[in-house]
């Protein structure tokens, strides 16, 4: 199945782990447009889509607030967004306030504030 495909079929999915995993994959793909000099601005904007998707879909959902708060991090350090970088540590806030232990949200969490500390 081609990429296109498989973002049409998960993009379609009404569950809030098919959008985490559409995030991710638009996220990657952003993230490679970005290095070798292509337009970002629509793959930023499915990215962003896709991952408020899944948080819509299950706002307690752990992977949904990391990805999202992920691609607020990359847009943030793209755009040199201060904005973009408080998204996502408050997207974090609500996953930190029921388990403070995560560890992926408390070194995202951290890589956001040091960037938004740098802009």
């Amino acid at each position: 199945m081609g990429q296109q495909r498989l973002r049409e079929v998960v993009q379609r999915a009404d569950s809030a782990s098919a959008q985490v995993e559409a995030a991710r994959v638009d996220l990657v793909e952003a993230v490679w447009a970005a290095h070798t000099g292509r337009s970002t601005a629509a793959l930023w904007a499915r990215a962003r889509a896709d991952a408020e998707r899944a948080l819509a879909l299950d706002a307690q959902s752990a992977d949904a607030r990391i990805v999202d708060a992920n691609v607020h991090r990359h847009i943030a350090a793209a755009q040199r967004s201060r904005a973009e970088a408080e998204l996502g540590i408050s997207t974090l806030e609500p996953l930190l306030a029921r388990n403070p232990h995560h560890a992926k949200a408390q070194r995202l969490r951290t890589a956001l504030v040091e960037l938004r500390d740098s802009l």
